[in-house]
This record gives C-alpha cells, structure tokens and sequence, in this order.
C-alpha cells in the first residue's frame, strides 16, 4: 500500500512538471531547475509515507559550495529522489539511460535537460560529458551523479565507473586547465593496517592536471587519494579511448560479458 501510495505521489507531480517542461523546451538551464524544484517537492512526503526517517548534517555546506559536483552513493531506488531533496536548486544530474523507460519518472528527469548517458556507446558517452561540462560552467549549475552506476547490496561503496574521471577531465578542460586520463592497476594487497582499496582487482582509471610550477598531479576519486606507491600506470592518454587496454572485434553470436581479475604484488 504504501509503495502504491508513494508511485502515485511521484506519478501526479511528474504528470505536472512534464506539462511545464513542454512549456520550457526553449530553455534547458530553467527545466532543470523546475526539475529540481519538483524533486525537494514530492521527495519528503514519499520518504514520509515509506517510513523512512532523514538525517542531515552540515546541510549548509551544500549551499556554500556551488556550483559542484554532488557524489552520491548508490543503494535504493529512493537515492534519486533524495539527493534532488537534499541538493540545492541548480543542478543538472547525470544518469544511465535505462532511467527514462521508468513510467511518468523516467519521462519527467528526460525531459528536464539532466544528461542520460548510453554506457554501450563509450565514445558518445564522453562527448556527452564534455559538453554537459561546458553546459554547466556556461549556466553556472552544479552536477549530480551517481559514479558507481549500479546499487550497492551491502551498503559499501563499490569502484566508480569510469565516467567519473572523464567528467574531472572535462571540467578542468572548460577551466583552460591541462588533464589526462590515466588507466593502470592497484596493488591487491593493502600495506599492513590499511583499507584495500576500491578496484584493486581489476583495471583502473584516474586522471591528472597539469600545474606548470609543479608537474602533472594525480587524483583517485574512487579511493579520495593522491596516488603513490599503491598505483600502477600503464598509459596516459586524452580519454579512455586513446588507451584502451583491449581493442578489437568480436565475431559470433549469442550474449557475452567481459571480466576482469588483476593481482598486483610487490616484488
């Protein structure tokens, strides 16, 4: 009952905003932000039917710092509806596509201006980054994005897609700043007293900028450190596409899906 409550609740305001947003297809920066509007909206009365009880702390840190990027984690389908509560109004979301086939919801976040990004087609999903970053820099909006791009089971933050590090890369670049998008491995084991960290069992990808009284700079957002030892480059180059560790065609039918597993010791 109460999940039939809360479709209904999401449904009738998304019928509204999708009569407004055809109203605004002129103009993206303001459906996004009627968008935004109708997120802080429906999302409290639905957390309130669900029985689900809200915590924040330091909220006004949210509002001090925009435009930015908000990084939220993944593990309910209630996450959208509150990170659009809880962000302030001004920013543009970035999501899977698969988003748009959800009834009335799905409809609404398409219509609204935020980017749907196609993760089957790689070279268009990076273009797409990179003109939401100059889209965002231009309207002084911030962006929302869910960088692990599937929920977590337990609760634990799982490795980023890739799409992280391109959207850092395009940011910068609208700043003038030089960035290069680095792929290479973790050391499995983590040193004696350490966390292990995030991705440390397959490929993985960071980026750096370029400080001319410095050098090149590394950053890992998936593990929030400045990589040193436990890092492992194997290629730089302009995006992921520039230095793809497997490249080729493959013929046959039926479904198929790669895996990956990388043991990294020191020697």
């Amino acid at each position: 009952m109460r999940i039939a409550a809360s479709f209904v609740l999401v449904s009738s305001g998304a019928v509204v905003y999708l009569s407004l947003s055809l109203l605004l297809l002129p103009w993206r920066p303001l459906r996004i932000r009627i968008g935004n509007v109708y997120g802080k909206t429906v999302a409290p009365p639905v957390a309130w039917i669900l029985g689900v009880r809200t915590r924040v702390r330091h909220r006004e840190r949210l509002a001090e710092s925009r435009p930015a990027i908000y990084v939220t984690n993944h593990t309910s389908t209630l996450d959208v509806l509150i990170a659009m509560w809880l962000c302030p109004v001004g920013g543009c979301g970035i999501a899977k596509k698969e988003i748009a086939r959800i009834p009335f919801f799905g409809w609404a976040y398409w219509l609204s201006g935020h980017l749907l990004i196609d993760r089957g087609d790689r070279e268009g999903a990076i273009a797409a980054l990179a003109a939401t970053a100059e889209f965002v820099r231009r309207h002084r909006l911030s962006i929302w994005i869910w960088p692990e791009g599937t929920r977590s089971r337990n609760g634990r933050l799982l490795p980023f897609r890739k799409g992280f590090a391109h959207l850092a890369i395009a940011c910068l670049r609208t700043q003038g700043l030089a960035a290069r998008y680095i792929s290479g491995y973790l050391e499995t084991q983590a040193p004696p007293g350490q966390q292990k960290l995030q991705g440390a069992d397959a490929s993985h990808a960071w980026f750096a900028v370029y400080d001319p009284d410095v050098d090149w700079l590394d950053f890992d957002p998936t593990n929030n450190k400045i990589p040193m030892h436990q890092h492992i480059t194997t290629a730089w180059g302009r995006d992921y596409a520039d230095i793809t560790p497997l490249k080729g065609i493959v013929f046959g039918g039926g479904k198929h899906k790669a895996r990956v597993g990388v043991d990294v010791e020191r020697i």
